[in-house]
C-alpha cells in the first residue's frame, strides 16, 4: 500500500468517525427505548456507534497493512477512476425505485440485491442465497419485529 492510499483511507476513516459522532450527538435527546419497543433514538445511536467502531478498525487495519507491507505503488502514480461501476449501481437504484412503485418493496429488494450480486460476479446458488436471505432479513426485521409496514405497489 502506498502512502497516498494510506492517507486516503485514514481521511475516510476520520470522516466516517465524524459522521458517527454527529449521529450520536443528534440522537442524544431522543428516547432509545427497549428491544421490545424501540424508540426514535435506537437506530441513530446504533448507527453512530457502529460507524465509529468501523472507522477505527479501518484506520488501524490500514496503518497495520501499510507498516507490514511493502510500497507497491510509486508516490506520484494515481489509481485510475472507474465510473462504470458507479453508474451501474445508480442504475440498480433507479430499478429499485421503479420496481418498488410497480411491484412493492419486497420484490424490488429481491431484484435489486440480485442485480447488485450479479454485477459483483456472484452466480447461481450464492447469488440466490444473497437475494433471498437479504430480502427475508429485511422483511423479518422491519415488517414483523418492528411493525413497520413496507411500501406496497400500485398493483397489490
Amino acid at each position: 500500500m502506498s502512502k497516498i492510499t494510506l492517507r486516503a483511507r485514514l481521511i475516510t476513516a476520520l470522516l466516517f468517525a465524524i459522521l458517527g459522532i454527529l449521529a450520536l450527538v443528534g440522537s442524544n435527546q431522543l428516547n432509545f427505548g427497549t428491544l421490545n419497543k424501540i424508540g426514535p433514538g435506537f437506530f441513530p445511536t446504533i448507527f453512530g456507534w457502529l460507524t465509529i467502531i468501523l472507522s477505527i478498525a479501518l484506520a488501524l487495519f490500514s496503518y497495520r497493512s501499510f507498516k507490514l507491507g511493502k510500497e507497491t505503488e510509486k508516490e506520484d502514480e494515481e489509481e485510475p477512476i472507474h465510473l462504470k461501476g458507479a453508474f451501474t449501481f445508480i442504475g440498480i437504484f433507479i430499478v429499485f425505485v421503479i420496481c418498488t412503485y410497480a411491484f412493492g418493496f419486497i420484490i424490488a429488494s429481491f431484484l435489486s440485491v440480485g442485480l447488485a450480486g450479479y454485477v459483483l460476479n456472484l452466480r447461481k446458488l450464492p447469488l440466490l442465497a444473497l437475494a433471498v436471505f437479504t430480502t427475508l432479513a429485511i422483511w423479518l426485521l422491519f415488517d414483523l419485529w418492528l411493525g413497520i409496514t413496507l411500501p406496497t405497489s400500485i398493483w397489490f
